[in-house]
């Protein structure tokens, strides 16, 4: 089957002739067998026919497409090499197009392998000639570094980075994220999943820890417990090269010190233990983020009136967990953001408690709260 973006409900091959063909400059089109629940095969006779047809389309289409014009983006799901190479060779049948976006299709057939054990090429680049400073700086270019150079830990889990950047084709279809990786297209800005380069080989995967680790920052959030068990199955080589960590507390862990105090204070220590006993604190930089809001909805203040006496539990909290973290000494940065004005006149006191009395952390990046945004 061969669909059409762009195009409305019209058939390519039943379309009019050259003059509106030549106006064409979004074109999607899918190729996938009628029942879309196997890859395609040169060798399987309907599949054939198929194929045969596309070839029809591309021919028809050549003559008429104006080059360099054409936004494309073509899908079709192989299930086997042969056929693979086949069906993107059909495309040397079009014009020179302005933007070509590949995918093969909607799933990974699983008959469908790469082939990974052919030799390298004889004239391969030699990037591990390189002296190491060039190489570290050519894979800080990769997506070892993704969304804005920041990974959110989240319960413990590294969060999904399958979100799509709509960069990838004009149809916004079979993008190629984290959510379709059998695709490709020159546009796409989607962060992708960089652990293959720490496969690679020795080498490469020394260098490639270095940047995901020492050129990221690692956002927690979830409970002290989450976040240490985390870090606790990292090797601890690897947890020396981080050197930006936030800690972000929500209601959760709100209300988790407030069910059971002393639990919370404990695990919480136990982490800023690990921190401190284990983290490289010279070139390390800390954030504690008390991400707590006042609504007069929220379901805390239900059955809390907007008093003193809810405002002074949540200082309370605040003061228990950043008190804390005085344990952590000879920090390169430490900076705290506290999400509702109520409690701003907590943070350099905080600060200034673990790193000195003389400390700004204006110094060090930290935005004052006539400049902030909720963080």
């Amino acid at each position: 089957m061969a669909r059409s973006a762009g195009l409305g409900s019209q058939n390519l091959v039943l379309m009019p002739g050259s003059e509106a063909l030549s106006q064409l400059r979004n074109l999607h089109v899918t190729l996938e067998n009628p029942d879309g629940t196997s890859g395609l095969r040169l060798d399987d006779s309907r599949d054939r026919t198929l194929i045969r047809a596309w070839v029809a389309i591309c021919t028809r289409l050549a003559p008429l497409i104006s080059p360099w014009r054409l936004h494309f983006t073509f899908a079709y799901t192989p299930a086997d090499t042969d056929t693979a190479l086949y069906l993107a060779d059909t495309l040397r049948l079009l014009p020179p197009v302005q933007h070509c976006a590949l995918s093969f299709g909607s799933y990974l057939d699983p008959s469908f392998r790469p082939t990974d054990t052919e030799s390298p090429f004889e004239d391969a680049f030699p990037f591990s000639s390189l002296p190491r400073e060039l190489r570290l700086r050519v894979l800080a270019h990769t997506d070892l570094l993704v969304l804005g150079t920041e990974l959110r830990i989240v319960a413990g889990v590294l969060a999904s980075r399958g979100v799509c950047c709509l960069a990838c084709c004009v149809a916004l279809q079979d993008c190629c994220c984290l959510t379709r990786p059998n695709a490709f297209s020159p546009t796409c800005r989607c962060a992708l999943d960089p652990t293959g380069l720490l496969r690679l080989s020795r080498g490469t995967y020394a260098d490639a820890v270095e940047v995901l680790y020492a050129h990221n920052r690692f956002r927690f959030t979830g409970s002290p417990g989450q976040t240490l068990a985390f870090l606790s199955r990292l090797p601890l080589a690897n947890v020396k090269l981080i050197r930006d960590v936030v800690l972000e507390v929500t209601w959760d862990e709100r209300n988790e010190w407030t069910n059971n105090h002393r639990e919370f204070i404990s695990m919480w220590n136990e982490l800023l233990e690990f921190i401190r006993d284990y983290f490289e604190l010279a070139v390390l930089s800390l954030t504690v983020h008390g991400n707590l809001w006042i609504y007069e909805d929220d379901e805390w203040s239900v059955n809390h009136p907007l008093d003193r006496e809810y405002y002074d539990a949540i200082r309370a909290f605040y003061s228990n967990i950043l008190g804390s973290v005085r344990i952590v000494k000879g920090l390169k940065a430490y900076a705290v953001y506290l999400r509702d004005e109520e409690f701003w006149d907590m943070e350099e006191p905080a600060e200034r408690d673990v790193m000195g009395s003389e400390y700004d952390s204006a110094m060090f990046g930290k935005i004052g709260p006539e400049d902030r945004e909720v963080p």
